[in-house]
This record gives structure tokens, sequence and C-alpha cells, in this order.
């Protein structure tokens, strides 16, 4: 599936915009600049495909399946069929995420699109959750009707759920995901054939569905959701008897979720600034040459100075150490030992360097970065998070 396929979904595609251009720039006959829906889905996916590779997100989606699908009643098959349809689905999150552009009311307000006729079926200019409702529809008949294996079904139910989240809160942050499913659980509301009517995502589903936007089947009705509410509920609690998920499957859920909104987020705002200045981003901004920022920061004079210590006193006697007056000594030692334990157990995952106020643990910190993205190159990036600027305002914090 790539972006090609909204010539399937969408009735005219190209009459609805994504973007315009701000009115002071104008094309060569003075008209107002677009970009449209099927062109801004293009860069979404081709940035979303670029951080895919770059961030090495295979492996990620493995270590997060190893550890999600532990279950031994689960056969190895199917697992690795499931991964296959888990990765397609997946790719689709850029492909559906600004589908709910096609609402009228968008199109007419914030696009000034001459070409769309008011609905008055629409309410709102909003699109994410269109969107997302687009998507829960078409993956839930993917999975529920032309998967085969009850258990890969099973294993693949909830993620839907999950993504097509994501896509609701691509413009937004990541708020609780109750909230969205109590927006498309039928069950939780009146019974009533009337109560279900008036329903906001009844009217939206029927909104969409006579204007003939949307090609495909909006199968979400009462009772096409049920399964999937009730594979997440399932699920998400954690059982002293094994019978659902772990804590630490719950974990790593959580990171699943925001590190596929990040991704969304991110690929959504290179697009957009692709179109908005006209040119394309060719590297993600990583640390792409670690050697050429290392030079950098080792030609420092503080550095110059450490070095010097670890080639000529390193590591000084217990005795003498007791001795030293000098604070400075101090700060050579921490950073050199801690260096060497850093060479030494680089292959662990998280470190603690713990010293008191003053001693170096933040240059200590930054060339320790420098030195597992060295030794380990699957490092990519140094995130430098500070609570406080000064100790100062800390102290009046407390």
């Amino acid at each position: 599936m790539d972006y090609k396929i909204l010539n399937e979904l969408i009735d005219n595609v190209d009459k609805y915009k994504a973007h315009k251009k701000p009115k002071n720039e104008k094309d060569e006959k003075g008209e107002q600049i677009y970009e449209t829906l099927l062109e801004h889905t293009k860069r979404t996916e081709k940035y979303f495909n670029k951080f895919w590779q770059s961030k090495k997100c295979d492996d990620i989606l493995d270590r997060f399946c190893s550890v999600l699908w532990q279950d031994k009643m689960i056969k190895k098959k199917d697992i690795e069929e499931a991964k296959i349809i888990l990765k397609e689905i997946i790719e689709a999150i850029p492909i559906f995420h600004d589908l709910g552009k096609i609402n009228p009311n968008f199109q007419i307000e914030k696009m000034v699109n001459k070409e769309i006729v008011r609905d008055e079926n629409f309410i709102e200019t909003k699109h994410s959750f269109i969107s997302a409702i687009i998507y829960l529809s078409y993956f839930r008949n993917k999975i529920v009707n032309k998967v085969k294996g009850r258990k890969i079904k099973d294993l693949l139910k909830e993620f839907i759920l999950y993504h097509a989240y994501i896509i609701e809160r691509h413009h937004s942050d990541i708020d609780k995901i109750g909230k969205f499913i109590g927006k498309i659980n039928f069950k939780a509301n009146p019974d009533t054939e009337q109560a279900i009517k008036e329903l906001p995502i009844s009217k939206l589903i029927e909104a969409i569905t006579k204007s003939k936007i949307y090609m495909k089947d909006l199968s979400l009705k009462k009772g096409s959701t049920d399964n999937l509410i009730a594979s997440f509920e399932d699920k998400k609690f954690i059982n002293k008897n094994d019978k659902r998920r772990s804590e630490k499957q719950g974990i790593y859920i959580c990171i699943y979720i925001r590190w596929l909104y990040s991704l969304l987020v991110a690929s959504d705002y290179y697009a957009t600034s692709e179109f908005m200045n006209g040119g394309s981003f060719n590297e993600v901004d990583d640390l792409n040459n670690i050697q050429d920022w290392i030079n950098v920061y080792e030609n420092t004079d503080l550095m110059k100075n450490i070095r010097k210590y670890q080639n000529e006193n390193y590591p000084m006697s217990m005795e003498n150490l007791n001795k030293a007056t000098n604070i400075n000594i101090l700060r050579s030692e921490i950073f050199c030992e801690a260096e060497e334990q850093i060479k030494n157990n680089y292959q662990e995952n998280m470190f603690y360097l713990e010293a008191p106020t003053g001693s170096g643990k933040s240059n200590t910190a930054m060339n320790l970065s420098f030195k597992l993205m060295s030794l380990n190159k699957d490092l990519c990036k140094i995130f430098w998070i500070y609570p406080f600027n000064h100790t100062e305002q800390e102290v009046s914090y407390l």
C-alpha cells in the first residue's frame, strides 16, 4: 500500500487540498498556492519511511513483538504472520492520517476551496477524528474479514484501535486513550435505535456515507467496534495469574503508542515544511558523523587538561586522593573512572552517574554520551535534559 490508494478511497481526490501558502505568496498566475491532499500524503509517507529506515524501526518492532507476544500457546508461524500484517497497518498510518480533510467544512472554511460544495450533514471543520474513523473501518474490515486464523486476528485487533487513536491525536498531545474508546463505543451508550443515531460517531458516519466522498463501505455501526474494544479491555489490566498483560508488556504498549505518534507527527511536520518552504529534507537530524563532534569537544581547553591528567596521574591512590585539596583532581578522577566503566559495560541499556554538585557531572555525561555513540553504532541521538538551569532555581523551587 502507498499514497496512490487514495485514488481508490476518495472520489475525485485531486480536488481536495491539505495546505495553502500565505496569501502574499502566489503562483505565476497570481493565484493561491495549494498542496493537494494527495501531494501531502505522498510527502508524509516519504518521511515516515525515511525515519523508519534511519531509526532501524524493523529492529524495534521485532523487540516489541518478542516482548508482547510471549504466550507459549501462540505458534511461531502465527506470530511471524501477525508481525508482517502489523507492519503493513503501521505503514498505512501516514497514508490515512489526513483523509479527514475531505470534510467539506474544512475545505471551504480552512482551504477556501471553491471546488467543494457545502454539506450541512458535516459539523465543524475538524478532520483528525474522521481520519481515525476511516482507518478504523478500513482495517477492521481487513483484519476481521480477510485475515485467516483466529489467533492472528486476536493478536492484531487492539492495534487497529491504537493506530486510529494515534491518527486522531496527531494534531494534539497524547491524551487518555479511554476518551477515544468512548467516542467509538456504541455499546456504552443507550441501546435505543434513535439514541444511537444521535451519537456523534453515528452522525459522522451517516454524513460521510451520504456524501459518497469515501468510496468504500464505512462499516462501523453498533456491534462492529465491540470486539475491538473487548480485545483492548481484556488485555489492558495486570493480572497476577498471568492471564492478562504483564506490567512490562503494558509499559511496552505505552512506548509503542508514543513511538508511532512521534514518527507520524515528525513526518507530518517535515512534509508540511517541505511544501511551505519549497525544499526537501535529505537528512534526518541525527549526529551522522559523531567523530566531527568529538573532535570539537576534545579540542576544548577543559578536555585537553583532563586528558593530560588522565595520561600523567590517573588513577591516583586513595591515600593521595584523600589528601587532595584541588577540586579539579576529584573532577578528573570521576571523569576518568566513569569513562572506564562505560568502556567495559557499554552493552548495557541504562547508566547512573551520581556525584556531588560541582563535581563535573555535566561534562562527564557529555563525554560518556560520545563514548557510547562511538562504541554502539545503533545510537544516533543525544537528549540533553535538565530540570533546572541553576542550583539557585532548584533551592528556590524546593
